[in-house]
């Protein structure tokens, strides 16, 4: 911007001169166009004197030159003022283009500058909250479940041994875990970050959902939603194909077992054998 501000400065002391310059060369030119003027009427008077005439002609050709060479001198020094003005505006436009330019740059540091304290800001509650958690499953989450382990011992032995106490640590633990996740809820509920879910690739604002599949990608509530509808399409098309293949293994050891457990019972009984019997034989192989 310096040398920018000094060339400003040198084209407009230039145009100034300049200016100034040709205000004189018009005035010369109006000048010598009058002298021009007048030899021309005084050549026009004298021409049919013979010697006079060539004397006149004379100072008319020289005013005539003189005012062409002013003339000239007028053009070249508008043409000057015009080169000059052409460059000055450039430098001018140069100017606004990065002024206008730093002025974005400037936004963007801003900007830059508050993304970072906000991301600095949302590391440090995500730190707190990582650590709050990890504390929260430690103890609450660990110390709640030996409790009701120990409860669950007491009701199946039948146990009166340290039951108070069981029971007393129980509700301790449930009243101390409520509080905490409480607290938790109420403090790192509503952080928000801004993610690019990776099924539909639009950028969110909130709280992501991990994507179970990629195990690293990020999944806005809509897809997280379907994706968790997908599996459990997935998972009860499995069970009941599963069930139903169980189903037709065990018919089909019925309709193996079958032909062997009449005949083995026809040769335990050669004589006829009751219809019950064979009923009750061939429910039995169903059963299996």
């Amino acid at each position: 911007m310096t040398t920018l501000d000094n060339d400003k400065s040198y084209y407009e002391k230039i145009i100034s001169q300049v200016k100034r310059e040709l205000c004189i060369q018009r005035q010369v030119a109006v000048d010598r166009r009058s002298k021009k003027s007048k030899r021309e009427c005084q050549y026009n008077k004298i021409s049919w004197v013979p010697c006079f005439s060539i004397l006149y002609l004379r100072k008319y050709k020289k005013a005539r030159d003189r005012l062409a060479m002013a003339d000239q001198a007028v053009v070249d020094a508008n043409n000057t003022l015009i080169a000059y003005r052409a460059s000055l505006h450039e430098k001018i436009n140069s100017m606004y283009c990065l002024q206008t330019e730093k002025e974005n740059i400037e936004d963007k540091i801003k900007k830059t500058v508050e993304d970072v304290g906000s991301l600095k800001k949302l590391a440090a509650q995500l730190s707190e909250s990582d650590d709050f958690w990890r504390d929260f499953y430690t103890y609450h989450i660990k110390f709640t479940s030996e409790t009701v382990k120990d409860l669950i011992e007491i009701f199946r032995t039948g146990s009166s041994k340290n039951h108070e106490h069981s029971i007393k640590a129980f509700k301790i633990s449930c009243l101390e875990y409520g509080e905490a996740e409480a607290y938790g809820n109420s403090r790192w509920s509503h952080l928000q970050v801004d993610y690019n879910c990776s099924d539909c690739g639009v950028n969110h604002t909130g709280w992501p959902i991990l994507d179970i599949k990629t195990e690293h990608g990020l999944l806005c509530s809509v897809c997280g939603s379907h994706a968790q509808e997908s599996r459990i399409s997935v998972v009860s098309f499995s069970s009941k194909k599963s069930a139903q293949s169980t189903m037709n293994s065990k018919k089909n050891f019925v309709y193996q077992v079958k032909p062997r457990l009449t005949k083995m019972i026809k040769r335990m009984f050669p004589k006829s054998i009751p219809h019950g019997i064979m009923f009750s034989s061939v429910s039995a192989a169903k059963s299996l």
